[in-house]
């Protein structure tokens, strides 16, 4: 077998029929000898000006643990705008280096590890910041202190991506560089603004990823917007956005229609978190959506589908209570909640206590209070602060367990601890009437003030006249606890 060398894409076709028929035949000998005729022209051809050939003779080098001389190949072809070895030079930079620095003194013990490393051996890792500029992209940015340095080799990755992002459009390296602007790897600094920049332009071009990247993002701002400005202040409704929708925004479009823009795009390729909040947008008219609870109860069922179990209870709840548009069915509530209390969501629990206690959706509408009692000791096992209240009822009245007042009043004072002021209530009534500890009026009328004092529901008359209660009407009122 021959080859003209004055071609180089017969050199390389060469050198993969050579590494083929090598790896047929089962022979290290033959495998390395191959292996060793294969690098020679896969360097020709490289030098010659085939990409492909770089990068081939690059992995073989790698694999071969010469990385000094693969990155070296792959820097070459980058410079020569070759976004495939580009995009393998970053990754290799990036995954053989340090993890993210996260203070001043880690950064300074890291740069003088460094130093003292590439002194005694040299610099493995053969990339200077001479060796890649290769245009303003290459370039340092100007904001990375290199006292609070990440390493130089993620610094190095980064850049490349840049490249990638900036001359080519290439969208792995887009959103490569919006994750490194989120989290500061790479560039020393956290740039959210960049970061989303960069989102939306991979976004533009249809990239999913970057399209659930964005819906959790402006989840989290227009959370916040709504938190701030309370909700009379955001957009009562928008229509559900169509996704061939332009992605170019004028500035003042709120986080609020992004969220929705980009929630609605996301949750229409089946992304489990998106359909949750894009439901339950819909189901409370929050972030911009229009109350719709029947759409709301269908996008829960379809993350439901998908192995959501907390979408699973959320439309388990809106079926139990029924909603606008929607009837109770609490034969179907208690199939879900039965189906999430098996993946162990604490909510589920309590759910299916409840469901037990009162017979409501339980099989055959009976009450089955020992079932409750189970289930409300799974929920408050795993902080239910109600379930732990609801114990304390139960062991009150004797209903699926022993009668034990002092037992009740125990999970009347965790649950009073946990900030539940039912429970609180449930206390004072323990004090006046002794059970738990000795009695104590005293005590029992400051639960009860204090509760007054915080029930934002009072209005101040009847705040007033439950802070001045005497004994005769305290005890009156403790009777219909």
């Amino acid at each position: 077998m021959s080859v003209d060398e004055s071609d180089p894409i017969a050199m390389m076709h060469y050198a993969d029929r050579l590494m083929c028929e090598a790896q047929e035949s089962g022979s290290e000998e033959l495998e390395e000898d191959a292996g060793s005729k294969a690098l020679h022209y896969y360097i020709s051809a490289a030098r010659s000006g085939v990409p492909e050939a770089a990068r081939k003779a690059a992995v073989h080098l790698w694999e071969a643990g010469q990385r000094r001389g693969a990155k070296k190949l792959l820097r070459e072809a980058a410079q020569e705008g070759d976004l495939a070895a580009t995009k393998i030079l970053a990754e290799w930079l990036w995954a053989e280096d340090y993890p993210a620095v996260r203070s001043t003194s880690h950064s300074l013990e890291i740069a003088k590890n460094e130093e003292e490393s590439e002194n005694e051996e040299g610099d493995d890792s053969d990339v200077d910041d001479e060796d890649v500029e290769m245009g303003h992209a290459l370039s340092p940015p100007k904001n990375i202190d290199r006292v609070t340095k990440v390493s130089k080799a993620r610094r190095q990755a980064f850049h490349l991506w840049c490249l990638a992002a900036d001359r080519f459009g290439d969208l792995t390296s887009m959103r490569k560089v919006a994750e490194c602007y989120a989290n500061g790897e790479g560039v020393g600094i956290v740039d959210m603004e960049k970061s989303i920049a960069y989102w939306e332009r991979a976004a533009s071009k249809d990239d999913r990823t970057a399209i659930a990247a964005l819906a959790r993002h402006y989840h989290q701002r227009s959370h916040e917007t709504f938190k701030r400005r309370g909700k009379g202040s955001i957009l009562n409704s928008i229509s559900a956005p169509h996704e061939n929708v332009a992605l170019n925004e004028d500035a003042d479009v709120t986080a609020t229609v992004k969220f929705l823009r980009y929630t609605w795009m996301a949750a229409s390729d089946g992304d489990i978190f998106c359909l949750r909040q894009l439901a339950s947008a819909h189901q409370h008219g929050h972030h911009g959506a229009q109350k719709d609870v029947p759409a709301a109860l269908q996008l829960y069922m379809a993350a439901a589908a998908q192995g959501d179990i907390s979408a699973r209870v959320a439309a388990a709840d809106i079926l139990y209570h029924g909603d606008d548009g929607v009837a109770p069915d609490r034969v179907g509530a208690f199939a879900l909640y039965t189906q999430a209390a098996k993946e162990g969501l604490v909510p589920s629990y309590k759910a299916l206590a409840d469901c037990y206690r009162t017979g409501q959706g339980a099989p055959d509408d009976k009450c089955n209070l020992e079932l409750a009692y189970m289930y409300y000791s799974e929920a408050a096992q795993q902080g239910c602060t109600t379930s732990l209240r609801m114990l304390g009822d139960l062991h009150w009245t004797g209903d699926g367990c022993v009668k034990d007042r002092a037992k009740a009043a125990e999970f009347y004072e965790q649950a009073a601890a946990a900030g539940d002021l039912e429970a609180e209530r449930c206390l004072a009534r323990c004090y006046w009437s002794g059970h738990r500890t000795v009695r104590d009026r005293k005590k029992a009328k400051e639960i009860w003030r204090e509760m007054a004092r915080n029930c934002d529901s009072l209005g101040d008359e009847e705040r007033k006249r439950l802070e001045t209660i005497d004994d005769e009407a305290f005890e009156e009122l403790m009777e219909y606890c």
